[in-house]
């Protein structure tokens, strides 16, 4: 487990999640909203057959050894190289774009199968550097959105009179940081593919997406203003509103996908979707 950025928890839900937990502990390193949405939680929905969170680096000492008495993570290392003999594959969850290739490349060179965390990058060059290790079943990157089980029941279903008309999502923070949890959900419920992206003038980061069928996807980040995750899918016969609430479920299921990528080397979804979705966010940005 690598981490972490600021603001970000991954490092500690996703370790959670894997090894189990000490909920006084999570509290005590400042995460009391993900503990909240752990404590509900059976004790048989953690873990995973062949899965251990085994090391940790966070930037900060001190947070590494917080996050491993947290998650019973027994090894905390000095440094992200001194991993690179001791697992079988790492999860870099931190959600600051710009460190993803600077500290991924070495190990996919390496060929040491990868999760980062959303958005994957920004940057086209880069998102030209992870293509192969993406078509090559070494390196997810996702939104846990993407497999909200909220949206179950939309997925594949949305055809012919169902056809989306009009979707919308709307959450919290910026674009560069949470459009991801919008677009690509959002994406992944219709056939049709993104053909413009215009950034709306708002007080709020904002855009609408054009999609090949004629649809429109509009999404909006309210910065704090913002509780949740929501979207928004109109057709011809209904009107859904749709918040996203259930993170652990979305969580544990981006996990799963993961272990079994690490497991069969093949990709866990069409890598041609990661390159569309950080497309749109790019062309989307407003500076």
């Amino acid at each position: 487990m690598l981490g972490s950025s600021e603001g970000n928890g991954h490092p500690f839900s996703f370790s959670a999640i894997i090894n189990g937990y000490e909920p006084e502990r999570l509290r005590a390193a400042g995460w009391g909203p993900i503990n909240a949405y752990l404590d509900v939680r059976d004790r048989v929905d953690f873990g995973f057959p062949h899965a251990r969170v085994t090391h940790a680096w966070c930037p900060d000492p001190a947070e590494t050894a917080a996050l491993c008495a947290t998650a019973h993570i027994p090894h905390a290392v000095a440094s992200p190289e001194e991993l690179m003999s001791e697992v079988d594959a790492v999860i870099l969850a931190r959600d600051d774009w710009e460190s993803h290739w600077p500290m991924a490349r070495r190990f996919l060179a390496a060929g040491i199968p990868m999760f980062i965390d959303k958005p994957l990058t920004l940057d086209a060059r880069q998102l030209d550097d992870f293509l192969p290790h993406l078509e090559a079943g070494r390196l997810m990157s996702c939104t846990g959105y993407r497999f909200a089980p909220e949206l179950d029941r939309l997925r594949g279903s949305l055809v012919d009179d169902q056809t989306p008309l009009v979707l919308q999502g709307i959450g919290p923070c910026d674009w560069d940081r949470y459009a991801v949890h919008l677009v690509e959900p959002l994406l992944s419920l219709t056939a049709a593919r993104p053909t413009q992206v215009s950034p709306i003038k708002a007080d709020h980061d904002a855009a609408v997406i054009q999609l090949s069928d004629g649809a429109v996807l509009s999404v909006h980040c309210l910065g704090d203003r913002a509780p949740g995750f929501v979207v928004n899918v109109t057709t011809p016969t209904s009107r859904l509103e749709i918040p996203l609430n259930d993170r652990f479920a979305a969580f544990r299921r981006l996990l799963s996908h993961f272990v079994q990528m690490v497991e069969r080397r093949e990709p866990p979804f069409d890598p041609a979707e990661t390159v569309t979705v950080m497309q749109v966010l790019m062309s989307g940005r407003t500076r």
